[in-house]
C-alpha cells in the first residue's frame, strides 16, 4: 500500500511552536466558551481565530471550514 503525505511546510510562527502549546490553547480557549457562553465571547474568539489563521497562511482553508460548517451549525443551534 502506497502512502502519501500532503504536509506542506510554511515555515510559520505556529508551525514552530510546541506541540502541547497549541493543544492547551485550543483547549483553553474550548472551556473558556463553554463556561462563559456570549455571542461577545464567540465573536472574539472567532476574530481571534482568523488572525490565527493569517499568522499561520492558512486562511483560506479556514474560511471554507466556518463558512460551509461552522455558520451552519450555529444557525441550526439557535434555532
Amino acid at each position: 500500500m502506497e502512502m502519501s503525505n500532503d504536509f506542506v511546510p510554511k515555515n510559520t510562527i505556529i508551525e514552530k511552536m510546541n506541540p502541547n502549546t497549541k493543544l492547551l490553547a485550543i483547549i483553553s480557549l474550548g472551556i473558556s466558551t463553554l463556561i462563559f457562553p456570549n455571542p461577545a465571547l464567540g465573536l472574539g474568539v472567532l476574530i481571534f481565530l482568523f488572525v490565527v489563521s493569517c499568522i499561520a497562511k492558512i486562511q483560506k482553508t479556514f474560511l471554507k471550514v466556518v463558512l460551509g460548517f461552522g455558520i451552519p451549525i450555529t444557525v441550526m443551534l439557535l434555532f
